[in-house]
């Protein structure tokens, strides 16, 4: 698997509209295979350390290409200034989520690349606090890539033949054998395909990059309604 985070036992990453990626070197230093399969960060404060957007962004871009970069490179993605992502890297690598990496430059850019090959994050459960922290970048993320979605769809930006919801959120009244089996082969689909992206390094120019977020909850309030199902596209979100 090479998703950037998985909180506690379930892969979680933002969704959203596919990007481009800048032009980068070809990566240098450790080779892909070589790394670690998983880093597992369970320090409060370390967790703590993501509720900022340019710093989630930063390990979305190097745990999901695997590719090295520097801070100005990084920072475009991130939409910083170069000075600032040289500060969130500098965090990133004190709390062990990424590590310099040798290039064969002309060394007056520091290099960066994803410490493993997948970041687990754990411990969220003596923390709420971190737990929140977390949690409320991601959405802000998430709703963030929605909007600009939804504002990208009205101006019928590269519409494709066929449009797939933004979104898509319901409500499934299932069986425990069957609830089960859902969440497995939920989690089972990303693997396979957060498979076949890792094994593509980082991408050819004609690659798609799709950024998803995904939420499986069970519903323990008294609501009498089940089923059904709701999405939102660019037409009406």
């Amino acid at each position: 698997m090479s998703p950037r985070a998985a909180a506690d036992e379930a892969p979680e990453s933002p969704a959203g509209p596919a990007e481009e990626r800048p032009a980068v070197d070809e990566p240098a230093g450790r080779p892909i295979g070589e790394l670690p399969r998983e880093v597992v960060i369970d320090d409060v404060q370390a967790i703590r350390a993501l509720a900022h957007e340019a710093r989630l962004a930063a390990l979305d871009e190097l745990f999901g290409t695997h590719r090295i970069y520097n801070a100005t490179e990084l920072a475009a993605v991130c939409r910083v200034s170069p000075s600032s992502m040289s500060y969130h890297l500098r965090a990133l690598e004190k709390y062990g989520f990424i590590r310099r990496a040798e290039h064969d430059g002309d060394g007056r850019s520091r290099y960066w690349q994803a410490a493993a090959m997948m970041l687990r994050l754990s411990g969220f459960g003596s923390s709420a606090h971190a737990k929140h922290a977390y949690a409320n970048v991601q959405i802000q993320s998430l709703q963030k890539r929605i909007s600009e979605e939804i504002n990208r769809r009205e101006q019928h930006v590269e519409r494709p033949a066929t449009l797939y919801p933004i979104f898509s959120s319901g409500v499934l009244s299932l069986a425990p054998e069957k609830a089960e089996e859902f969440m497995r082969r939920l989690h089972e689909l990303m693997e396979e395909y957060e498979t076949t992206s890792e094994r593509g390094g980082a991408g050819d120019d004609g690659d798609r990059r799709l950024h998803y977020f995904v939420s499986a909850l069970e519903d323990h309030g008294l609501s009498e309604e089940s089923g059904g199902s709701s999405s939102a596209d660019g037409r009406a979100a």
